[in-house]
């Protein structure tokens, strides 16, 4: 057992690094080259190849690997397309300012900010239906402190819950066990099915949305939490990652 989650935890390291790598080049890129630049195609393979070890790296690991894994697998093919976007579609590029700090550092901190903004809030480019901070916040943002304090005890409780889940949850056999492919159709077995059977369906699935929500807040808001302890970025930078479920009053507003 010991031995398993040793492993378990190399091979998280293991990605988490190769991750880091694919952010960090793209950050590179958009810091210290310019559109025209032809250093920038050759960034792509480099940025696909930490995809592509990242995914692999996971699916060599023992089974089954950490379930916060799979949002790590997703976020590296998500900063893919982000790394696309803005080197090559939306290209940006870095523009000196009149503070005081190192240019190097001052080129990486607008490459980081670029590379892992993705809904690029307060600026004209802003996507559709971001979700302003609840009207219980003073002025509309919180402050500095109040939004680390807020965003550590989110990710404190979304890591406990993913680790909870990943320990006491079912093993994939104990899955197939429990939902079996002849087990899978609901609409056209609802009357032979019992309540007990239901229950096991309702929890799978609230455990499904739960765990997913906790993934994506772990996927970004430790970004949050360093930009913003570092005074890289305002929380006005950062607002919420999903508005309130009582504002999907329609399909297109439960999508954003």
């Amino acid at each position: 057992m010991a031995t398993q989650h040793s492993s378990k935890s190399a091979t998280s390291m293991h990605s988490t690094f190769l991750f880091a790598a694919e952010v960090l080049i793209t950050s590179i890129t958009l810091g210290f080259t310019n559109p025209a630049s032809t250093l920038r195609r050759a960034t792509l393979p480099f940025v696909m190849l930490c995809v592509g070890a990242v995914i692999q790296s996971l699916r060599s690991g023992p089974a089954p690997p950490p379930k916060w894994t799979g949002s790590l697998a997703s976020s590296s093919i998500l900063m893919l397309f982000q790394h696309i976007d803005v080197v090559f579609l939306n290209p940006r590029s870095y523009s000196a300012g009149n503070d005081n700090a190192s240019p190097a550092i001052r080129r990486l901190l607008y490459g980081l900010h670029e590379a892992t903004s993705l809904r690029h809030i307060n600026t004209p480019e802003q996507v559709k239906n971001v979700p302003p901070y609840p009207t219980r916040v003073s002025n509309g943002v919180p402050t500095r402190h109040a939004f680390m304090r807020h965003v550590l005890v989110r990710i404190t409780i979304c890591a406990f819950f993913i680790d909870v889940a990943d320990i006491f949850g079912p093993s994939p056999a104990e899955t197939l066990r429990t939902f079996p492919a002849d087990k899978i159709p609901l609409l056209t077995r609802l009357e032979n099915m019992s309540s007990e059977a239901l229950g096991k369906r309702l929890e799978s699935t609230l455990g499904f949305f739960a765990l997913m929500y906790c993934a994506a807040y772990l996927t970004w808001y430790p970004f949050a939490l360093i930009t913003v302890a570092l005074d890289i970025e305002s929380p006005g930078s950062w607002r919420p990652y999903f508005n309130s479920p009582f504002a999907a009053r329609s399909i297109r507003l439960f999508w954003g």
